[in-house]
C-alpha cells in the first residue's frame, strides 16, 4: 500500500519499495547500487489532486486530525507552520480487525498496521479499534521521533506546493449530475444502474487531463 501511495506524492510516479539500496564491503567501498524500479501509473494532474484530497483528513477536522494535536504541534513544518505538510489516510476493516494508517510528507511516506493475523482477533467497538485510535498514534510516535533527530533532518516536514491553476483545471461539480433511472434498485427497466446523464446543456464529452498533452 506505501508503494501505491508514493504515485500521489511522486507526481503520478509509482515507485516500487526496496529493502537493499546498496551493498558495501568492509572498507565501505560500493560493491553494488540498486536503483528503484519506477512508472509511471496515473497523470500528474490526478496525482495532485489525489494529494489534495489526502490533506482534508488531518487539516479539515477528519480522521486524523489528531495527528498535530499537543506533542505534535512539533510536526508543524519550521516555515509557513499551518501549510498542509501532511497527507493521509486512516482504515479500520470489518469488525475492527484492522486499523491503518498511511501518512505521507513531501519526502517520506508511511504505514502503520494494528490487527491480528487471525481474523476473530479484533477490538469490540469502532472506539477503540478504529485506524485513528490504533494505527495513526503509532505513526505520530515515529513521526515525533523522526523530527527530533538531527540525523534525519532530510525527512523534516516541509509545506506542500499548492495546487498550480496552470495544471489543475479540472471542476467537479456533482450537482450537474442526476441518476439515469429514478429507482437504481427497481428491476424493471434493464438499464444500466450505474450510467449517469447531465442535464441539457452540460457538456459531457470526457476532456483529457491538461498534463496528458492529449494523448
Amino acid at each position: 500500500m506505501i508503494g501505491a501511495y508514493s504515485a500521489f506524492i511522486n507526481e503520478g510516479i509509482h515507485v516500487e519499495p526496496m529493502i537493499i539500496q546498496e551493498i558495501q564491503d568492509q572498507n565501505g567501498k560500493v560493491l553494488q547500487h540498486f536503483d528503484p524500479e519506477t512508472k509511471r501509473v496515473i497523470r500528474k494532474e490526478s496525482a495532485m489532486l489525489m494529494r489534495s484530497m489526502l490533506e482534508g483528513p488531518i487539516y479539515e477536522g477528519g480522521t486524523a486530525s489528531s495527528l498535530l494535536w499537543n506533542d505534535g504541534a512539533v510536526l508543524m513544518p519550521a516555515k509557513n507552520k499551518y501549510a498542509p505538510a501532511f497527507a493521509g489516510k486512516t482504515g479500520t476493516t470489518s469488525n475492527h480487525s484492522d486499523g491503518w494508517f498511511i501518512g505521507m510528507t513531501n519526502s517520506l511516506i508511511t504505514g502503520a498496521w494494528v490487527g491480528g493475523d487471525d481474523r476473530s482477533i479484533h477490538f469490540r467497538s469502532g472506539a477503540l479499534g478504529e485506524g485513528s485510535k490504533t494505527a495513526l498514534p503509532l505513526y505520530k510516535r515515529f513521526m515525533i521521533k523522526v523530527v527530533n533527530d538531527p540525523t534525519l533532518a532530510m525527512y523534516k516536514p516541509v509545506a506542500f506546493d499548492k495546487l498550480d491553476p496552470k495544471v489543475v483545471r479540472k471542476d467537479f461539480n456533482c450537482s450537474y449530475y442526476s441518476p439515469a433511472l429514478p429507482d437504481s434498485l427497481s428491476s424493471e427497466g434493464g438499464g444500466n444502474l450505474d450510467s449517469l446523464s447531465a442535464p441539457p446543456g452540460i457538456e459531457t464529452d470526457v476532456k483529457p487531463d491538461s498534463t496528458s498533452g492529449g494523448n
